[in-house]
């Protein structure tokens, strides 16, 4: 899967959010954060039981760990859901457009076990904790038809659109790719030739799926006896600002 992307732009202080650099949240009323988070491509946040992750560059908490205190739980129990979205690709210096499109997953379970909780893998290659296959699926082929079910037409139809207007522009404009990128033109007379009943998958569309969201719910009782819950919710900076 390429994952590729133009690095988001974050703004401090939205939706009124504290912001911290690596707090503790033993501080606060938050049990579990990610084990080594990386600063430079992470900015969290809470709000009461919720801890968020706002990428700032194109970072996942894929493959990650959670981690908290095991002498303060007793038990817990976590559930997992993914919010995926599409991208529409062009070329490599050219920015990528998203679709106004979205659809988030059944909950699914994830394993806490000495005070850690590992986060899936998003690719294929994985053995174990394998995304595809906690979604009931084998591969990124299964997830693009379950995200296009019954929605094909109308993602088809968006993402003509983008390259249509793209390409479009490109012509009107050749002289300028004439000397340094042929291809492009190439590419864009392609296009505009193409049969579009014969485009019959994401792929086809040069669409890849990303993460929008991620959210973790994270629910127990402490060794004193109290019962705990925490939200983690990872977000894509460019779909937090669009929101």
């Amino acid at each position: 899967m390429n994952f590729i992307h133009l690095f988001s732009v974050l703004m401090s202080g939205i939706l009124g959010l504290s912001h911290h650099q690596g707090f503790n949240p033993s501080s606060s009323n938050l049990l579990f954060q990610i084990e080594d988070l990386d600063q430079e491509a992470f900015r969290s946040s809470h709000v009461e039981d919720t801890l968020y992750y706002d990428r700032i560059y194109y970072d996942e908490l894929f493959g990650e760990t959670l981690i908290a205190d095991s002498n303060l739980i007793a038990t817990a129990s976590v559930e997992m859901t993914v919010t995926f979205g599409l991208i529409q690709y062009l070329f490599e210096d050219s920015a990528p457009q998203y679709l106004d499109f979205e659809k988030t997953s059944n909950p699914f379970p994830l394993t806490y076990e000495n005070g850690k909780i590992k986060l899936p893998h998003f690719y294929e290659e994985a053995e174990a904790n394998n995304l595809f296959h906690l979604l009931a699926m084998q591969n990124e082929e299964d997830l693009a038809a379950w995200l296009s079910k019954d929605q094909f037409e109308k993602i088809k139809e968006q993402s003509i659109q983008i390259q249509d207007d793209y390409f479009y522009d490109l012509l009107v404009n050749r002289r300028q790719f004439e000397n340094c990128c042929p291809n492009y033109i190439d590419t864009a007379i392609r296009f505009m030739k193409q049969d579009h009943s014969k485009i019959n998958t994401l792929f086809d569309l040069n669409l890849e799926i990303y993460s929008k969201e991620i959210q973790i719910e994270i629910s127990g009782q402490l060794k004193n006896g109290k019962p705990f819950k925490q939200v983690i919710i990872e977000r894509d900076g460019n779909y937090v600002f669009e929101s």
